[in-house]
């Protein structure tokens, strides 16, 4: 090419030839690597599955009775709480702290999940809901619902784990108890022993 200075051309080179080459469009790799990165691809799915398996292990591991139970609720499944003695069946329809409310055919029951064998005995194709608004603990759904009955005079069921039945009558809830008045008498129970409450049918 001609080179200017001064005015005038001082001299004269001829370029070098420029090497072109075609656009790479993947093909000019080595053909073998196509299967390294597939192969390198399939170790990467492998990997997400089996971090994604162990991130579920561990969810399942962490979950509680109450946080099934609020599964279930969500998705109003029909669940049976048995006991040794009576079996209730149906929606459950409010999770608190350390009790659930089941919705029965003849009315509903409170009771604590870590006291009965529960199963998912319909699952529920539409519906679901938020759950109702209930007392935070156990303790203070007793004291609503001695509340209840003393202005009723409506007795209540109670399900006691040592006897493996029911107790009937009128609580009186103390901090860690609950006195039952009957017609036998007055009958103590701590109230970590008692499975559910219902109101007395009949």
């Amino acid at each position: 090419m001609d080179v200017v200075g001064a005015g005038r051309v001082t001299a004269r080179y001829r370029a070098a030839p420029v090497e072109t080459r075609a656009p790479d469009d993947g093909q000019a790799f080595d053909p073998d690597l196509g299967g390294t990165w597939a192969s390198a691809r399939e170790e990467w799915r492998d990997e997400e599955q089996q971090w994604t398996r162990a991130a579920e292990e561990s969810w399942r591991h962490r979950r509680a009775l109450y946080d099934l139970a609020r599964e279930w609720m969500h998705r109003n499944d029909t669940i049976a709480a048995l006991f040794a003695w009576i079996t209730f069946v149906g929606p459950v329809v409010a999770v608190a702290r350390d009790y659930l409310v089941l919705e029965t055919g003849s009315g509903t029951v409170d009771l604590r999940a870590e006291t009965a064998v529960l199963s998912v005995v319909e699952r529920a194709r539409t519906g679901g809901r938020r759950g109702d608004a209930v007392a935070e603990t156990w303790r203070a759904r007793w004291l609503e619902r001695e509340a209840t009955a003393t202005e009723t005079g409506v007795p209540l069921a109670l399900g006691v784990l040592s006897l493996g039945r029911e107790l009937t009558g009128v609580p009186l809830v103390g901090a860690d108890h609950v006195t039952v008045t009957s017609a036998d008498g007055d009958v103590v129970c701590p109230i970590g022993a008692i499975a559910y409450v219902r109101v007395a049918s009949g």
